[in-house]
């Protein structure tokens, strides 16, 4: 009887400390995983040993917030100009490369459902690209942290200190990337007011460094990619003007849309960011000028091109 009972208690102090173990294991949350842009600054950039960026920031705060620790996955997509970022972002969601996607714009073409099933991801941290297709879900963005509006960006030749409307560039040289947004705007502006000042340049062309050069003199550009510039080129001779066109896209991050309880918690978070001046001082240490988001959150297609042609 003496041995039963000694091997009773030996059994029951070894299940306590499996169940005990066990609750500690099941207790310790896992990482969260942020997938950010290699190449996008201002918000998110990893070259070499340099890591920075709004987005790295955010969500190195956003991840002690939620108890966490944070584990940054890098992509890179193909192509800037024929790529479907939409696309190839919902592939790492859905391929459960990470949980957040960071520094997106909130654009409801770029979140309604996918009219494939099936893409390819990106490239992840340097590693060839899969060449197996995801199965695609559906996005859902949080509510955004920052607001990004265009600017016009002047030469030390434009003869102009500020312009009020696009139309104060005319006859002047204006460079436009092509495949973007702004080239778009200025290209419309009020029926193809400015076309024939217009200068269409590729991605390769590097924009500010060619109107620094004096080829060109003016500009529409993200604030906030002309402000990252400005502190890369600190002796720069362009400068920023006040004009702010009235198309612009709220910033931040998505996920798929079972995550529904993540994303309750980001955005409680977020709400409480701004609210409390914490996403302003995350942004002005990432030196960058802080735009609070503007409703609604999600820019539609039927504002944008109601928009496309005026400022």
């Amino acid at each position: 009887m003496e041995k039963f009972n000694s091997m009773n208690i030996y059994s029951a102090i070894i299940l306590t400390l499996i169940f005990f173990s066990a609750q500690v294991y099941s207790n310790e949350k896992s990482p969260l995983s942020v997938c950010l842009d290699v190449d996008s600054p201002p918000y998110s950039y990893k070259k070499g040993g340099v890591i920075k960026g709004m987005d790295v920031a955010l969500s190195n705060i956003l991840a002690k917030k939620l108890d966490r620790e944070l584990n940054i996955i890098w992509f890179e997509t193909e192509n800037e100009r024929e790529s479907n970022i939409s696309l190839e972002v919902n592939a790492l969601l859905s391929n459960d490369e990470c949980e957040l996607v960071g520094g997106y714009a909130l654009f409801d073409g770029a979140l309604k459902k996918p009219a494939l099933l099936k893409t390819r991801m990106p490239d992840i941290d340097g590693a060839p690209r899969k060449t197996v297709l995801v199965e695609l879900g559906e996005l859902a963005p949080s509510i955004p942290y920052i607001f990004a509006p265009f600017t016009v960006v002047l030469g030390s030749d434009a003869g102009l200190e500020n312009i009020e409307k696009l139309n104060d560039l005319e006859s002047m040289k204006i460079a436009a990337l092509q495949g973007t947004l702004p080239h778009l705007i200025l290209m419309s502006y009020q029926g193809g007011y400015l076309r024939k000042d217009i200068h269409h340049l590729q991605w390769v062309d590097g924009l500010f460094g060619k109107m620094e050069s004096g080829l060109f003199n003016a500009t529409l550009t993200e604030r906030h990619k002309f402000e990252t510039y400005k502190h890369t080129h600190p002796d720069t001779k362009l400068k920023t003007t006040d004009y702010q066109h009235s198309i612009g896209f709220n910033i931040g991050f998505v996920t798929l849309k079972e995550k529904s309880e993540l994303l309750s918690e980001v955005n409680f978070h977020i709400k409480n960011m701004i609210e409390n001046g914490e996403l302003e001082k995350i942004t002005t240490e990432s030196e960058l000028s802080y735009v609070r988001p503007t409703l609604p959150y999600v820019l539609t297609s039927s504002v944008l091109f109601s928009k496309i042609n005026t400022d």
